[in-house]
């Protein structure tokens, strides 16, 4: 298998963000993420970091082997660390976690608001995830259990993981949003194209949106040619 990280979006070099993504291999699986946290500039920076480190924590730990079990716990420690802070929706993020078996050419995934996308024979199957974003706090001091979904995946399957700020991104002739139905049909039309060629592409699409605007949030769009 082949596997590319793509991030695409003009602000690809800031030090700084609220979006994040994390790739880790354990024998034979491929844990990858991608985030996006809530606040811009240094709030968004401590969540991005602290996401990081609980991410890294936790493939090596044998209950959390599975996007679903590893975004569970990773929700009960950021609603844990910050319980007594009021403004609890300071301290959140969507995101989308996977792994990959690269033995069963397994998919596994679990998302926090944030979807997978993936295309096979230019169709795209969209996963979404769970509705509850991490941090949320939780009712009655029940624990919230996020879905682990299994897919099967085919040679050159091109994966997606994303944040909302490609398809929030305002721009064109209206200023109007580019909105997730022109995102999706831009991935479909490129995703025969190298990783690479794919970057510029979205790159190219982006800048072109925007225009003379300006960019409104971090973008970041990982991709896998499976």
């Amino acid at each position: 298998q082949r596997f590319h990280c793509s991030p695409s979006g003009r602000n690809e070099t800031l030090a700084v963000s609220g979006d994040f993504y994390w790739i880790v291999k354990k024998e034979d699986k491929i844990f990858c993420a991608v985030a996006d946290c809530t606040g811009h500039g240094v709030p968004g920076a401590f969540m991005s970091l602290l996401g990081h480190n609980m991410l890294e924590n936790s493939v090596h730990k044998k209950d959390s082997s599975t996007p679903g079990a590893i975004l569970t716990a990773m929700n009960q420690q950021i609603s844990t660390r910050f319980s007594k802070d009021h403004e609890t929706s300071k301290h959140g993020m969507d995101i989308a976690v996977i792994s990959i078996d690269t033995t069963m050419h397994q998919l596994n995934y679990a998302g926090a608001k944030n979807a997978l996308y993936i295309v096979r024979e230019n169709k795209l199957l969209e996963i979404k995830g769970d509705k509850v974003a991490l941090g949320t706090p939780p009712k009655d001091n029940t624990t919230y259990d996020y879905m682990n979904h299994v897919i099967q995946l085919q040679k050159d399957d091109m994966i997606y993981l994303f944040s909302d700020g490609f398809p929030d991104q305002k721009g064109g002739p209206e200023k109007k949003k580019f909105f997730y139905q022109p995102f999706k049909d831009l991935l479909v039309s490129i995703s025969l194209l190298s990783p690479e060629e794919q970057k510029k592409h979205l790159d190219a699409a982006i800048t072109d949106w925007i225009g003379s605007g300006e960019q409104i949030d971090d973008i970041l769009i990982l991709g896998i040619r499976y």
